[in-house]
């Protein structure tokens, strides 16, 4: 069995069409950031950038994750990462895995 390049395209598409936001803790806090930039680095990867300003950026991160337009999480990664005051860019990689199985 053969998946078509086609297919996979429209499964990268949709599956990056799901991504509305990124969600930043910082200090307890959660903010939401809209995504700035998205990069398809081949066929079954995908780039989400999103931007946290300079004022947003005291304190310690410990989490970072992409929600849909209903605020749903769909990828979450725990982060310890000690914000100097300075913006700075995220980028998360998705990259999708897909196998055709014949029974």
């Amino acid at each position: 069995m053969m998946i078509e390049q086609r297919f996979l395209e429209h499964l990268r598409d949709k599956t990056s069409e799901l991504i509305a936001n990124a969600v930043v803790t910082i200090d307890g806090n959660e903010k939401v950031y809209p995504i700035q930039s998205t990069k398809f680095e081949d066929l079954l990867t995908i780039q989400k950038f999103a931007y946290v300003p300079n004022e947003d950026h005291q304190g310690t991160m410990t989490s970072a994750k992409l929600v849909n337009t209903y605020g749903e999480t769909l990828i979450g990664t725990p982060t310890n990462i000690s914000l100097q005051g300075y913006g700075i860019v995220l980028m998360f990689e998705i990259k999708l895995k897909v196998e055709a199985v014949s029974k």
